[in-house]
């Protein structure tokens, strides 16, 4: 004899949602402070005449915890760092995290003619800032040589 099963949508979002969130985390950024996350802070590029300027929002961070490095061949500036998780002991049960946890990093090219040790980097209050100076690129002009 055939079993009728009756498709019940919202029993069956619960369980997604049970599954989604199991282990106290929120299922996307900083999902679960037991596995490796990838967090991507917000990033905010200007300009001005002089300088273009990276600032990144890195709430609970400090300069400690992040790393800015240059290509070997001076075309990118690499950012890294982590947040980490800080549980305060093992009996604590998290019932929800909605902050983003993990390590992250971002790159970008570095205009042309960029001296490195000029770059500075400043940061207060989980606000970093990097100001890149622009060259001035100055145009070369090449003789044209004739074949006679």
């Amino acid at each position: 004899m055939a079993t009728t099963v009756i498709f019940n949508p919202h029993k069956e979002m619960k369980k997604l949602q049970r599954k989604l969130f199991e282990n106290g985390g929120s299922g996307g950024q900083g999902s679960s402070p037991s596995r490796i996350n990838i967090w991507r802070p917000v990033v905010d590029i200007k300009e001005n005449d002089t300088d273009i300027v990276i600032v990144f929002e890195l709430p609970g961070l400090n300069k400690e915890n992040v790393t800015i490095d240059v290509s070997k061949d001076i075309s990118t500036i690499i950012i890294s760092g982590e947040k980490k998780f800080n549980k305060k002991d093992e009996t604590e049960k998290c019932h929800r995290i909605e902050s983003s946890y993990g390590k992250f990093i971002r790159s970008y090219r570095l205009p042309p003619g960029t001296d490195p040790a000029k770059i500075k980097a400043s940061m207060n209050d989980g606000i970093l800032e990097i100001q890149i100076p622009k060259e001035k690129m100055e145009k070369m002009k090449i003789p044209i040589a004739s074949k006679l």
